[in-house]
């Protein structure tokens, strides 16, 4: 008897609040060289369902204010929303 055993992986990353004035310690990179910004940017995207026959939904997670469960919420209720309306126009 075979047992596969999955583990997931994840990564814990130090991202400085943005107006911050944490400077890297890498002196005389190209960036910095060049006058790129050293203020890093990260754009975080949720996208879902994943789910077989349903148009996946992605959701910008710009807003400070807005936690990740309020984005959850809301593919949910986009997806049930497309589902509901192609049921009606089958029947």
């Amino acid at each position: 008897m075979s047992v596969q055993i999955t583990y997931f992986q994840t990564t814990d990353l130090e991202v400085s609040p943005p107006g911050s004035n944490k400077q890297d310690d890498s002196k005389g990179s190209p960036d910095k060289e060049q006058g790129a910004a050293t203020q890093p940017k990260l754009l975080l995207t949720l996208r879902g369902p994943n789910l077989p026959g349903v148009n996946d939904v992605e959701v910008e997670l710009n807003d400070p204010e807005k936690s990740i469960f309020h984005a959850v919420q809301y593919i949910i209720q986009v997806v049930v929303k497309k589902t509901l309306n192609s049921f009606k126009l089958v029947f």
